[in-house]
């Protein structure tokens, strides 16, 4: 083991440890400190954690402790999605080539990911890392197809609805791909990889350069009020418990503001999980609390709810009052929301996002709600006992002229951004 890797994990290790076997009580008479006085000093340090394990990263290279430890790389690509090798000179661009088009939505933009391959440091990543195309890319890709007909009217992308893509790093840059045509993507990506790291963020950055050129076709083309799709990658809160052969680079992300939404037009926000038994992530439950209570409508949808043949309990013929998606051409079948062109033209109706609604002007008519989407499309997040890890309302803000300033907590971002 290096000394620089002993030095980082004296940098990373919780107070909380290192008092644990302590058995005698602790004073500091210079400082009038006693024992009562330790939970002060745990609950400023403990959430330092991950900071520190980014800073040794930064200092010491984005491999410390495991240099030349190799990266895995399942659905490994030569190319990207355009059959070509210029993301081989988008590594040290890929940040700012990734960030929002529209300066609105840069103090949210997180590309501390991205800017892992920049680092001086990091040659030997930038000689490492490979594009990855894997069959749940492919899967999550064509169902935010699907997804993104949702918002068409009569040809015209919605720009009133946000969409928060909370699902595993690389299926959710592979959504933003398809999403990229009418949605400003918005990467909340707060760490970077590692051999050993408990999130796999190198396969997310994968993922990102086997799409650029997605996300470049798509830039120029998208309207200046497009509604932004935040960007998270699932496994930032993955279990972890102590463990010598890992390294911790989990985070927490926030969510902009009810102010800062309202003022670009957004009236609701679609909340993206990998399946219908999944909750709101605990570092998210108090941003989307505020952003519901403060008339900002909150819904959830499941991408598993995205299916090529009809799921049970969903209608499959056309439904009176939905207008059926139309039938794609083509030899390979397409998903549907809740799989076929009959349920997923009840999309809007059952979210109640179609206006006017029916039923909001005093009609009678309301479509069937199969039963497994009623906690979905009926939604309102409800608060949860504080986030262990999470300390007041910090976060990420922004600051004039871009950027943002940290605030503490295994990551760096909770408690949502400031308008």
């Amino acid at each position: 083991m290096s000394a620089s890797w002993w030095r980082a994990s004296l940098r990373a290790r919780p107070l909380a440890r290192l008092l644990s076997s302590w058995s005698a009580p602790l004073v500091w008479t210079g400082a009038g400190l006693t024992a009562s006085g330790c939970a002060d000093i745990l609950s400023e340090t403990e959430p330092d954690r991950t900071q520190a394990a980014l800073e040794a990263q930064q200092q010491d290279g984005w491999s410390v402790g495991d240099e030349g430890q190799p990266l895995a790389f399942p659905g490994a690509q030569l190319v990207d999605i355009s059959g070509g090798a210029g993301w081989r000179e988008a590594l040290s661009t890929l940040a700012p080539r990734l960030s929002p088009a529209e300066p609105r939505w840069s103090p949210y933009y997180i590309p501390t990911l991205f800017q892992s391959l920049e680092a001086l440091r990091s040659a030997d990543l930038r000689a490492a890392i490979s594009p990855i195309f894997t069959p749940e890319m492919a899967v999550a890709s064509r169902r935010g197809e699907a997804l993104l007909s949702l918002f068409f009217d009569n040809g015209v992308c919605r720009n009133d609805v946000a969409v928060v893509l909370d699902v595993a790093g690389p299926e959710a840059v592979a959504l933003a791909a398809a999403l990229a045509p009418c949605f400003d993507p918005v990467f909340v990506l707060d760490n970077w990889p590692h051999p050993n790291g408990v999130v796999p963020a190198h396969l997310t950055l994968g993922a990102a350069l086997y799409f650029l050129p997605s996300f470049d076709r798509a830039r120029p083309t998208r309207s200046a009020s497009a509604a932004p799709v935040f960007v998270l990658d699932r496994q930032r809160l993955a279990p972890y418990t102590d463990d010598a052969g890992l390294f911790d680079n989990r985070y927490f992300a926030g969510l902009p503001s009810r102010e800062a939404l309202q003022a670009a037009g957004i009236r609701q926000l679609l909340y993206v999980t990998p399946d219908e038994v999944s909750m709101d992530a605990d570092d998210l439950n108090g941003d989307l609390v505020a952003l519901d209570e403060g008339g900002i409508d909150v819904k959830m949808l499941a991408l598993s709810d995205f299916s090529q043949t009809p799921l049970p309990g969903w209608p499959t013929a056309p439904v009176p009052g939905c207008s059926p998606a139309p039938l794609s051409p083509g030899p390979q079948p397409r998903y549907y929301f809740g799989g076929s062109p009959g349920s997923q033209g009840c999309f809007p109706w059952w979210y109640g996002w179609r206006f006017p609604s029916p039923v909001a002007t005093g009609g009678h008519w309301a479509p069937f709600i199969p039963p497994r989407l009623v906690p979905m499309c009926q939604f309102h997040p409800v608060p949860r006992a504080a986030f262990p890890m999470a300390r007041g309302s910090g976060g990420w803000h922004p600051v004039p002229g871009g950027g943002s300033w940290r605030s503490g907590s295994l990551g760096r971002a909770h408690g949502g951004f400031g308008a």
